[in-house]
């Protein structure tokens, strides 16, 4: 199907990133090509234009048309390939697929490499801003990241530039999802629009009318998880992390945008989201109409049925109540639909021990321990066969949502789902 140039075209690019693998060419065939010590292996060149030939390696449809868009609609755009493969397997592949398409920089493993011998490709953000800083970029805003893989988001994030994660290839990357990029594009037409109009294709809550529309809530689900336990040095806490490991609980959350945890690039005093979350501890601060938006949207979207209970992360005993203030302004929203009739919104059916003390400085598996002593359920409420949904406003570790989800899962609830307002960036 032949791609069609979108009639509006809103940034002016300065670079233009590419992975190449599973980005510009379906490639899985080649994977031992990619291996730099394999590299230097005589026949190397030749074997693997013979392989490029035998397997039939094409750049994905659409491809060739994307990138002479971006060439045309971005006078002086500098296209970039950057792959953590050996450069000569990039120019090999790049010959055979994309002939016609000279790329201003090819980036190969051996240009990521410091001094010190230290790789500093991908997912580290050394290489982007060393771009940025050789073709004097202003706004990081700029600059686009486009592939398949989470280090290439990650990388893009890491470095403050926008990301496009694609999936072309017909197979879903949940591991690439899960970085929450800018936008996921499904087929070259798709990239084409998002690179065309960006911010449309944002998170929810980050796109710029706040108008949330149609969700694809498969983009916007995430999966928490226990840290592996010989991540830890501290033999008890290890003991601890591996017995939860040796019992899974499932649990997924639902978020509509991101909270970027720490400076990057230009992202920290800019990106909306971050700013009002930030300022959450204020003593004027207000719960946003937005967030109840959010929510309401979410249970509207998600639920085949309507929720019983809609509960939050409660402030900790003794403290100011925060999130606890969400609840009346989602029973506004749904009050007047019938099928929400007899929804409850309960602020207290999670207690939390003020001695639990702030989470902030907590590695992952101290959160857990923290949590799983503090936290615990109202015995008053019967949830039984109930439908419930948690909401809270940031998702960092999912420490939290995990020991609420196991310690409701005793009292036979019939669904637990979580909804995070953002979700902490890498």
């Amino acid at each position: 199907m032949p791609i069609t140039l979108p009639t509006t075209w809103l940034p002016h690019y300065k670079i233009v990133i590419f992975d190449l693998d599973d980005t510009l060419a379906e490639t899985s065939k080649l994977t031992k090509y990619r291996d730099i010590i394999f590299s230097a292996k005589a026949s190397y060149a030749q074997d693997l234009k013979d392989d490029l030939v035998k397997h039939n390696i094409r750049p994905f449809s659409g491809i060739s048309e994307v990138i002479r868009a971006i060439r045309e609609r971005n006078p002086g755009v500098r296209l970039v390939t950057l792959t953590r493969a050996p450069k000569l397997y990039a120019n090999t592949v790049l010959h055979h697929i994309l002939p016609s398409i000279p790329f201003d920089l090819v980036i190969g493993f051996e240009d990521c490499k410091a001094k010190s011998g230290k790789y500093l490709g991908k997912p580290h953000p050394n290489v982007v801003n060393l771009l940025v800083e050789k073709f004097g970029v202003k706004d990081r805003k700029d600059v686009v990241i486009i592939g398949d893989d989470n280090t290439d988001i990650e990388c893009g994030m890491r470095s403050g530039i926008r990301t496009i994660s694609v999936e072309f290839t017909g197979r879903v990357n949940y591991r690439t999802r899960d970085k929450f990029p800018d936008s996921t594009a499904t087929s070259t037409q798709n990239l084409l629009n998002i690179l065309a109009q960006p911010d449309i294709f944002l998170p929810p809550m980050e796109r710029s009318n706040l108008d949330i529309g149609t969700v694809d809530n498969s983009f916007y689900t995430f999966n928490c998880f226990v840290p592996f336990p010989d991540s830890i040095e501290d033999e008890s806490t290890r003991e601890f992390v591996e017995k939860l490991r040796q019992n899974p609980v499932s649990i997924k959350v639902v978020s509509y945008s991101r909270y970027y945890k720490s400076k990057i690039g230009s992202y920290a005093d800019l990106h909306p989201q971050t700013v009002v979350i930030k300022s959450k501890h204020t003593a004027d601060f207000e719960i946003p109409d937005a967030w109840a938006d959010a929510v309401t949207k979410m249970i509207e979207s998600y639920f085949n049925y309507p929720p019983d209970i809609i509960t939050v992360v409660p402030s900790k005993s003794g403290q100011e109540k925060r999130m606890e203030k969400l609840l009346p302004m989602i029973e506004k929203r749904l009050e007047s639909i019938p099928k929400y009739a007899n929804c409850k919104y309960l602020e207290d059916l999670i207690e939390i021990d003020a001695a639990m003390g702030s989470n902030k400085s907590k590695g992952h598996a101290e959160r857990l321990i923290q949590t799983q002593k503090h936290l615990k359920i109202n015995p008053k409420y019967d949830v039984q066969n109930k439908r419930i949904l948690v909401v809270d406003d940031v998702l960092t570790t999912g420490s939290t949502f995990y020991w609420i989800k196991k310690k409701l899962l005793s009292k036979n609830p019939a669904v637990v789902l979580f909804f995070a307002i953002s979700r902490a960036t890498p």
